[in-house]
């Protein structure tokens, strides 16, 4: 094969872009989201647990309006992003939704509501509350920005083949 065969058999790789069977197998999807927006994303989501943590010292009103326009930033920074979608793994289970995106809600919902509610809500001193939940909003903020910065982009993925079930 000379080189100009092998470049234009490249091209047409590259111009694949998001087609699984295009791309050699060890090489993962390719992901283009912009950083602010996953520090954004890491931000906002990082802020709402810290915040929610902190939910039995502040009054009802102010750490519910707080998480919930704190979610709403969180999800303007990822508008126009997906999650990148593998058609090979997408062909292979029924629950497939891209990569990424079963470790992002779970992120959220353990580090935003279920470990707060368990474990730092029962710590009554004031310092070592405030530690605690500014070190799980650390731990969400970064959890965040990985996932986002290595799991989604901004191109249109393609369209999920329906499989039967039979």
């Amino acid at each position: 094969m000379d080189t100009g065969s092998q470049d234009t058999a490249h091209a047409a790789v590259v111009d694949a872009g998001s087609a699984a069977s295009a791309r050699p197998a060890d090489t993962p999807p390719r992901v283009d989201a912009p950083a602010w927006r996953a520090a954004g994303v890491g931000m906002a989501f990082g802020m709402a647990a810290v915040v929610w943590s902190l939910h039995a010292r502040l009054p009802d009103w102010v750490a519910v309006g707080a998480v919930a326009g704190l979610l709403a930033l969180g999800l303007l920074c990822m508008a126009g992003l997906r999650f990148v979608v593998d058609q090979d793994k997408a062909r292979r289970t029924v629950f497939y939704t891209g990569e990424g995106q079963g470790s992002w809600f779970a992120v959220n919902v353990f580090g935003m509501f279920q470990i707060p509610w368990v474990f730092i809500t029962g710590i009554t001193e004031t310092v070592p509350l405030v530690l605690s939940a500014s070190g799980l909003g650390i731990v969400v903020a970064v959890a965040n920005q990985t996932i986002v910065s290595r799991c989604m982009t901004r191109r249109p993925q393609p369209a999920p083949e329906i499989v039967p079930l039979g």
